[in-house]
């Protein structure tokens, strides 16, 4: 779907179930009014699927939405970028269940850096956590964890160690408070507002206040980087991801359950047809965890073969389920997913039918175990 806009590309970056049962959120970003400008998104759609209200965020040249916490009383928190292709500022809004801005804010961040928050989760005790980087000139980066109340004012705020460049793209509060942050680590020469290349992807644990218990980079190929975190156990963490060994070859699939202490206790490789890529692991309900990814045409393919998209099942006992189709386009990618409160799940992300067509949101919603 491409609502309103026909003729403009859209993708969908985070997803959310209203806690009320009354339908879904959505947000991302999409082409503008002028040819570069890129505004984020929110939209509400209804248990059938029907979009019941649309709104954009357009006040600098690029708003860009990485993530969406849902509330209570049907409203939401949007958390993303503001600014340009080269400098940005972390930006966060709070909508109501209505789409009206109760209030929208621009953070501080350090001149001359392309700074947003980039993962972005409802603590339970209320407040919001935001994880996010500051992005130099030179390439060097600062990632940074923030605790705010829900007016958007900032309590506290946590730097992480960076030893090399990297980024954060998940965050997820564990049983016990600690937190499961996780990202890519990056090309060194890599710019802000640039192609970020990934190199390999890193996984810590952190105190409820923000205190590094334990971090590791990951080294599974040329290229290895993580999808999705799930709990796992009372502090244990399930990491999904994907790594490429040979840029010749196909890309595998991949689970890895980490111990409370950072010890590496089960892993499983799958996938090897095209490029496999896990886009999401979600607890489910006997236990075991959901693993949702596509498959891509691999290097040798003849540009015919459509993108898949599938999920199957990690049984809590460390075996695979079967896999089931989702979908298929000549291009697809998924974004994010949830699990709904019937025990199903709704997945967003962008496809095309055609190769050179402009993104479209693609959304769907599965009753499970049926599918």
């Amino acid at each position: 779907m491409s609502p309103f806009f026909p003729d403009k590309w859209h993708t969908a970056t985070a997803v959310a179930e209203l806690p009320d049962g009354d339908g879904y959120l959505i947000a991302g970003q999409r082409d503008y009014n002028e040819p570069g400008q890129i505004a984020a998104w929110a939209m509400k759609l209804d248990r059938q699927g029907r979009t019941r209200w649309w709104r954009n965020f357009d006040d600098a040249y690029e708003v860009r939405s990485f993530g969406l916490a849902a509330l209570p009383d049907g409203g939401a928190f949007l958390a993303g970028s503001s600014g340009d292709s080269t400098t940005a500022r972390p930006w966060i809004a709070r909508i109501s269940p209505k789409a009206w801005v109760f209030w929208e804010r621009r953070l501080p961040a350090p001149a001359g850096t392309w700074s947003g928050i980039e993962a972005l989760t409802v603590s339970h005790d209320g407040t919001l956590l935001a994880a996010g980087t500051d992005y130099a000139s030179d390439g060097t980066t600062t990632s940074w964890l923030l605790r705010l109340s829900t007016d958007g004012e900032i309590l506290t705020r946590r730097h992480l160690p960076n030893a090399t460049p990297r980024g954060i793209e998940h965050v997820i509060e564990l049983p016990d408070g600690s937190l499961a942050l996780a990202g890519p680590l990056l090309a060194a020469a890599d710019a802000p507002g640039a192609e970020r290349q990934r190199r390999d992807g890193w996984i810590a644990r952190v105190s409820a206040g923000g205190d590094v218990i334990w971090m590791q980079d990951l080294a599974g190929g040329p290229q290895e980087g993580i999808g999705g975190l799930a709990p796992d156990g009372n502090q244990g963490v399930l990491a999904a991801g994907w790594q490429l060994d040979d840029p010749w070859h196909a890309t595998q699939a991949w689970t890895r359950r980490f111990a409370p202490d950072g010890a590496v206790i089960g892993e499983l490789t799958f996938g090897g047809r095209g490029l496999d890529l896990l886009a999401a692991v979600l607890p489910e309900a006997s236990g075991g965890h959901w693993l949702i990814g596509t498959t891509h045409p691999g290097p040798h393919s003849d540009g015919t073969e459509p993108a898949t998209a599938w999920k199957r099942t990690l049984r809590a006992d460390g075996w695979l389920g079967e896999a089931q189709l989702l979908g298929a386009s000549a291009r697809l990618d998924l974004t994010a997913a949830v699990g709904t409160g019937d025990g199903g799940l709704l997945i967003v992300g962008w496809r095309t039918i055609l190769a050179h067509l402009s993104p479209d949101i693609w959304i769907a919603r599965f009753v499970l175990p049926t599918g």
